[in-house]
């Protein structure tokens, strides 16, 4: 019997440490997810010209003609706001929230809390909080450039693309029409949906890391001359260079056999009249000269 009680109680204290342990981690999570929450672009923090959102850099202010995006940034020290206000309604106290507690600040979940605790308004409240701040450094890798966050930028010439970057978000640099060099990361595996629509560069070196190119990516890319995709492309989009009226070479390295989506007006090299040669995989020469819309291009492919 002694024996038993013996086995329970150390059974007892050892599920009481898990559950400790499981709580901490579960805190720890809680804190990190008030710190950066994926694709909500209200959480921007701002390092010099860039703005970033967790891993991704959402916008540039700048005026810079050549462009270095960074590799990372880093949490810095704490700063203090404190005072008294008062909420007429949970709107109001909401909004307080998203704007002085939203980026990881102590204290986040305890007046979260409060909002929805039935608590009466008009709500006088007396703050103090301690509201972190970013500084250039290693710590949070940035990952992807997201969705226009270069839009219409008519200033930048060139920009260079670091190792850390996974993904160019859609129409990331659309209509960047002084744009002449792009510098990709060795790491990119994804061009967005029109990311580079409308840009002035006259040739781009993609990386072997890249697999797929989605819809329009380089429509209307009309100085752009040769284009080479890798040989880990394994999907790409209706339309890649529609409209690249000035493009002569292509040369398509992947083994992979991808069919591209297309339509009457939108093929992946439509409206391109100055191409001259298609260079392809001789092992895949008779699947381009015969599967749509791969087909319309017969005469023009060389192995």
């Amino acid at each position: 019997m002694s024996e038993n009680k013996t086995k329970s109680k150390g059974l007892s204290i050892a599920m009481i440490l898990l559950v400790i342990f499981l709580g901490f981690g579960f805190v720890i999570g809680l804190t990190q997810s008030s710190i950066f929450k994926d694709n909500d672009t209200t959480l921007k923090v701002q390092i010099k010209e860039f703005s970033f959102n967790g891993n991704s850099l959402v916008e540039y202010s700048g005026e810079s003609e050549n462009v270095e995006i960074p590799k990372s940034y880093s949490l810095g020290p704490t700063e203090n706001y404190a005072g008294t206000t008062t909420f007429n309604n949970r709107t109001e106290a909401l909004n307080f929230l998203d704007e002085h507690y939203i980026n990881g600040a102590e204290g986040y979940y305890d007046f979260y809390r409060q909002i929805y605790s039935g608590i009466e308004y008009p709500w006088t409240y007396e703050y103090s909080i301690e509201k972190p701040t970013f500084v250039e450094g290693s710590d949070i890798k940035i990952t992807t450039i997201a969705d226009s966050a270069f839009r219409e930028n008519t200033i930048i010439k060139k920009v260079i693309i670091p190792d850390t970057i996974e993904r160019v978000g859609n129409h990331a640099f659309r209509d960047c029409s002084s744009l002449t060099e792009v510098v990709l990361g060795n790491n990119l595996k994804s061009i967005g949906d029109s990311a580079f629509w409308g840009c002035a560069f006259t040739n781009i070196t993609l990386p072997n890391s890249l697999e797929r190119i989605e819809p329009y990516a380089f429509f209307r890319c009309a100085n752009l001359v040769n284009l080479t995709i890798p040989a880990n492309v394994n999907y790409m989009g209706i339309g890649i260079c529609n409209a690249c009226t000035n493009l002569k070479i292509i040369r398509i390295t992947t083994l992979n056999q991808i069919t591209p989506g297309y339509t009457e007006a939108y093929q992946p090299f439509s409206r391109c009249e100055n191409l001259q040669v298609i260079y392809v995989p001789s092992q895949n020469l008779e699947f381009y000269k015969t599967t749509m819309p791969w087909a319309l291009y017969q005469d023009k492919y060389q192995t």
